[in-house]
């Protein structure tokens, strides 16, 4: 069957580019591509696992703050703030001790 599609210039001439990579025709690429979603069907696609980082530890040059020193994370979001905000807005670090 012949239909026409309108489809974005960028994506067309990769396509064209990847058909003649291949040594296939346009029309080939777009019905493998047209397959392979029809297959699919209403399936979500496959989830990539994901793995956590872990903090091991503090270094001189990581410029991260433990996660227990809580007095020393506040004074780096003070000393990340402009002069100009604070000259603005004073504020000051509070000691939880206090």
């Amino acid at each position: 069957m012949k239909t026409t599609i309108d489809i974005n210039d960028a994506l067309f001439h990769g396509a064209r580019q990847l058909a003649t990579d291949k040594g296939t025709t346009l029309r080939a690429l777009v019905e493998e591509g047209l397959r392979m979603v029809l297959e699919r069907g209403n399936q979500p696609p496959a989830a990539v696992p994901f793995k956590v980082r872990v903090f091991r530890g503090v270094t001189d040059d990581a410029g991260l703050v433990a996660p227990y020193d809580r007095l020393g994370l506040n004074q780096a979001i003070l000393d990340s703030i402009r002069p100009t905000v604070i000259e603005t807005y004073p504020v000051r670090a509070v000691h939880d001790r206090d």
